[in-house]
């Protein structure tokens, strides 16, 4: 019984001490008072319980958005979890990349797609960047190796890759080419053209990418489905800036005038550089 007791008068005390931890102001409802007197006598307050006091509502306030926020983040890293086991989405996501300019990050998530989940359509994209020095160095012998890989699998891309490799030697490695092959990756995203088996023989099987800049494709006269023909950057509207909250919740705005992460600052589209056309 002494053992049962002193659990309870335990168990009672760091409530009790929780409790004077969370901060009060007075009660709203009876202004400090705890209630008010009747006929038929003293009534309490039922907001606070006859205390006179409640809780902080800043505090209640803080407290959920920290609560809004770390479930925020389990959703992200569930999501980011997801992506990072699924290898379309991961190709995706390494085609996104590249034609974002983040060749390592694209590099990293193309190979996982193949060397983890044994995706074929990753290995042509994979190959050309070692042949170009995209995202890893340059690699030709790795590159013919992953081609061979890939027409072993049945890819076209490959098959026309080593074609090409037989007639014309390798891609050079230079910053004409890899804005060339960039240029495709874009054109492939936004469904300017599909790379069909017939485009693939075009496009893919020349001596040299310097050709291939996203005029070529016709698509100059094409609007950017990023922007819709705006040139304007789609998280900032063009502004270039915005204002957001950077600091925790208080009951005050603490917000902060900030570039835009997605255009840095500069409110041109991605996509099309702010030209509006692809």
């Amino acid at each position: 019984m002494k053992k049962i007791a002193f659990i309870i008068i335990t168990l009672f005390n760091v409530i009790t001490l929780a409790a004077q931890s969370v901060p009060k102001v007075p009660c709203t409802g009876c202004a400090g008072y705890g209630g008010m007197d009747t006929m038929a006598g003293f009534m309490p307050c039922m907001m606070c319980g006859g205390t006179g006091y409640m809780t902080d509502p800043n505090y209640l306030n803080q407290q959920a958005y920290e609560r809004g926020r770390q479930m925020g983040e389990k959703m992200r890293k569930e999501a980011e979890e997801r992506a990072n086991n699924d290898p379309v989405q991961l190709l995706a996501d390494g085609m996104k990349a590249i034609a974002d300019g983040d060749d390592t990050k694209g590099y990293e998530k193309i190979e996982r797609s193949f060397i983890c989940f044994g995706n074929k359509n990753a290995l042509f994209i994979l190959g050309a960047m070692s042949e170009l020095g995209m995202g890893t160095d340059v690699n030709q012998e790795y590159a013919k190796r992953v081609y061979n890989a890939g027409v072993k699998m049945g890819d076209e891309n490959c098959k026309q890759a080593l074609q090409r490799i037989s007639k014309y030697g390798y891609w050079e490695a230079n910053s004409t080419n890899r804005q060339g092959f960039r240029n495709i990756i874009i054109n492939h995203i936004v469904n300017v053209q599909s790379i069909t088996n017939a485009a693939v023989s075009n496009v893919f099987g020349g001596s040299s990418l310097e050709n291939n800049s996203s005029s070529s494709y016709g698509s100059s006269s094409r609007k950017c489905s990023s922007c819709g023909g705006t040139g304007e950057c789609s998280g900032c509207g063009g502004k270039k800036r915005y204002w957001q909250e950077v600091g925790q919740y208080t009951g005050h705005s603490t917000e902060k005038l900030i570039d835009c992460p997605i255009c840095r600052g500069t409110g041109r589209c991605g996509t099309c550089h702010g030209s509006g056309r692809l």
